[in-house]
């Protein structure tokens, strides 16, 4: 049991690492196409390209395959616990109500930033364009 429990305290450092390391990755790819935009003057410029994003985003592959073995050995040592004891009842495990609102409370916060930084880029303009060309060009209105 204690080895399920590290191995999942393990999963979930390495979870929290990689989330944390794409979010800086974002805003250095986010800084990044602010500057050359700023160096060429030009509104139009993409701030997220593919090569960008790409070269950012390949440097965490170490990351990505470390915390997908976790995962893959958290699941083969979940299903042989579960497969030696197939006729006992597991019991679900106890979580105070105060971790899951301090949890709840932090993934609304995260995602109201990410939502104001969305809206801040520019990013509801482009979703305004893409469902006016929608509305305008595949639907048959206006």
């Amino acid at each position: 049991m204690r080895t399920k429990q590290a191995l999942r305290l393990l999963l979930s450092v390495f979870i929290v690492l990689t989330a944390a390391a794409l979010i800086i990755s974002c805003a250095d790819i986010y800084a990044q196409g602010m500057r050359a935009r700023a160096q060429t003057g030009d509104a139009l410029t993409p701030v997220f390209t593919r090569e960008n994003a790409g070269a950012a985003l390949s440097k965490l592959w170490p990351l990505y395959v470390l915390t997908l073995i976790l995962l893959a050995a958290c699941l083969v040592r979940a299903r042989d616990i579960r497969s030696r004891a197939a006729n006992a009842r597991a019991k679900a495990p106890y979580v105070p109500a105060g971790y899951i609102r301090y949890l709840r409370a932090a993934l609304y916060a995260c995602a109201l930033a990410l939502i104001i930084l969305g809206i801040l880029n520019g990013g509801l303009n482009d979703v305004y364009v893409k469902a006016r060309n929608i509305c305008t060009e595949c639907i048959g209105l206006g």
